[in-house]
């Protein structure tokens, strides 16, 4: 018995030792082993394909701050551990520096040099709920260029975050110009400033000059004949456009919905896009608030709306729309897809099961109006498309000096 229970001793001490240096091999050697089922701690083959390609050196100064509450909390080494991995492939070509997260000053002064904003966010003290006042951003530096994620909030996300913003810091700017002025974009030009040059221009042959993508957003005021051979001059000579295009006009506040014609629709229908005079609802779908007087008071109560859809079925294969979970989107229009010699089309997002079209006008688009169960029975719509491929003009033959088909 003692006999036994001495190898018993040193088969655990054993154990303990291997444990140990494999530990320690393995912050060394950064190697690990991700058991998850869908390898959420694995880096894809395009991350590690971008990195593999550094030619220069990236450092990623890591913002936060201590003791951050739950749910946020183990954001911290989550972050710190995939920097670690990238720093592991880039064979130092990336460098990873953690401002102390004990030294507020040093935090403060990071954050207005990297500018990466204060996040406020619910803390629980002594039995009550505070807000606390917490950073959690990294900014890359490549060179004389900065680019930052100002808040790592989903780290579901962050190697998407991390690549995209690798791969903007070293990869030259492609220019995205935004046709119109329409302010309601101010949010989408944010976002691309993150990566793109961007810049606003009117419809003319000198502004197209050197854009890689323009992007057409919905406006109401049409489009001549002029303006849509530019825009197909434009897509058959290489060039890349985002149509953001409203088919409905719809007020809230009215609760009515009018077809418009802007000229797009031809166009689109030329190379096998239909998007149709009609509004689709969905029983998935965003909110809004509403506010009611009553007795001198205002109450605002949040309800679903139909007619913003949100759309969960969206194309996973596509690197478009692969890592965004979901879509809210405002009075569209359902596309019918015509099958065009030499142009594909990809389905990107498509309305649920339960949605449904409406054909009638003017659009009921009320608020408070009451849609049957009967009503929401499918089948699911196309909403966004990707379209690629040999493009033939519509202007063939009926003017001279144009590029008529690739």
């Amino acid at each position: 018995m003692r006999g036994g229970g001495a190898w018993r001793l040193v088969n655990l001490i054993s154990v303990l030792l291997i444990v140990i240096f494999g530990n320690l091999l393995a912050l060394r050697y950064l190697y690990r082993v991700d058991l998850t089922e869908t390898g959420i701690y694995s880096l894809s083959k395009a991350t590690k394909r971008l990195i593999s390609n550094l030619e220069g050196t990236i450092t990623a100064k890591v913002v936060f701050s201590k003791d951050i509450p739950y749910p946020y909390s183990t954001n911290t080494r989550y972050a710190i551990d995939m920097l670690k991995d990238y720093k592991a492939l880039s064979k130092g070509k990336i460098l990873v520096d953690v401002v102390d997260p004990t030294d507020v000053q040093a935090l403060e002064e990071a954050s207005r040099l990297y500018g990466i904003p204060p996040v406020q966010v619910n803390a629980i003290e002594n039995d009550q709920i505070r807000i606390k006042k917490v950073y959690m951003g990294i900014a890359l530096i490549y060179g004389d260029r900065i680019e930052t994620i100002p808040v790592v909030a989903d780290v579901t996300r962050l190697e998407y975050d991390l690549s995209s913003t690798i791969k903007g810091l070293v990869s030259e700017r492609k220019k995205v110009a935004i046709l119109g002025h329409d302010r309601s974009f101010t949010r989408l030009r944010e976002a691309l400033e993150r990566h793109y040059e961007v810049e606003t221009v009117d419809l003319n042959k000198e502004a197209l000059k050197g854009i890689d993508i323009l992007v057409v957003t919905g406006s109401s005021q049409g489009f001549t004949e002029d303006d849509l051979l530019l825009l197909d001059q434009f897509i058959l000579k290489g060039g890349k456009v985002l149509f953001l295009l409203d088919r409905v006009q719809a007020d809230i506040q009215y609760g009515l919905g009018m077809v418009i014609e802007t000229g797009l629709e031809g166009l689109l229908q030329n190379y096998g896009i239909n998007v149709e005079p009609s509004l689709v609802y969905d029983l998935s779908s965003g909110t809004i608030n509403i506010s009611e007087r009553r007795g001198g008071f205002v109450f605002t109560t949040v309800t679903t709306y139909p007619f913003f859809p949100r759309i969960l079925d969206l194309n996973r294969e596509s690197i478009i729309t692969r890592d965004v979970e979901t879509i809210t989107l405002g009075f569209t229009s359902p596309i019918k897809i015509e099958a065009k010699e030499g142009i594909e089309v990809s389905v990107l997002a498509r309305t649920s099961d339960r949605s449904g079209v409406l054909t009638d006008q003017p659009f009921n688009v009320r608020v408070n109006r009451r849609l049957r169960e009967a009503d929401f029975t499918g089948p699911p719509v196309p909403v966004a498309v990707a379209v690629s491929g040999r493009f033939k003009s519509p202007f063939a033959g009926k003017r001279e000096g144009i590029v008529e088909a690739v």
